[in-house]
């Protein structure tokens, strides 16, 4: 069975690609998962539980990176078995990442195999669930891009607004410089605490 589809995110694709590759993360977006870690460059294991029609998956998995091409594309193979369901699985994924103005498009291709019980569902009910966990993946996905994306700001903001002791108007245009270097998203939030730590400094 194959799928495709495609998603945006408004985060640069260096910054999505290392998303895609952090197991910690990785762990958080794919449904399921219960565990996930990384055992070397291109190397994971880890635990997954789903449910498809009332049947109930759970399986130790391992995944192998087979195309690797920073920050553009990735490939990787899964396979796993729930020996007590007598059921086996296999998918092969591909991302590709294209920039764009504001961030990066996700393209995205999945083969999923399976055997045992879970095969002889047919693909109807297969597909079906695969859209939900691709869904929420998706949402997943994004939000930890945003949240992210987020925390490197503020680190940033920490750089703009250092102690060294800068004019009223020099720390104001720090601020602003940051904001057009692509930090629109936070430019409220920056005005904010830039105005708060100058009043503050004003009172010492």
């Amino acid at each position: 069975m194959q799928i495709s589809s495609d998603f945006s995110i408004e985060s640069d694709p260096s910054h999505v690609f290392d998303i895609f590759l952090d197991p910690k993360v990785m762990r958080q977006c794919i449904p399921g998962c219960t565990d996930l870690e990384r055992i070397d460059d291109l190397h994971y294991q880890g635990g997954l539980t789903n449910e498809v029609a009332h049947v109930k998956f759970s399986a130790r998995f391992a995944a192998e990176i087979v195309e690797l091409d920073r920050p553009n594309r990735i490939k990787a193979v899964l396979s796993g078995e729930d020996r007590r369901l007598g059921s086996s699985i296999k998918v092969t994924i591909s991302l590709d990442l294209k920039p764009r103005d504001t961030g990066c498009d996700v393209d995205y291709q999945m083969e999923i195999a399976l055997w045992g019980k879970l095969g002889r569902l047919g693909e109807s009910i297969i597909r079906r669930r695969t859209s939900e966990v691709e869904r929420d993946f998706v949402s997943a996905v994004v939000r930890a891009c945003n949240e992210s994306q987020a925390q490197i700001s503020v680190g940033e903001l920490s750089a703009v607004l250092s102690p060294s002791p800068l004019p009223d108007e020099a720390q104001r245009l720090k601020v602003d410089q940051f904001a057009v270097n692509g930090n629109t998203d936070s430019v409220g939030f920056l005005v904010r605490v830039w105005r708060l730590v100058n009043r503050f400094r004003r009172k010492k």
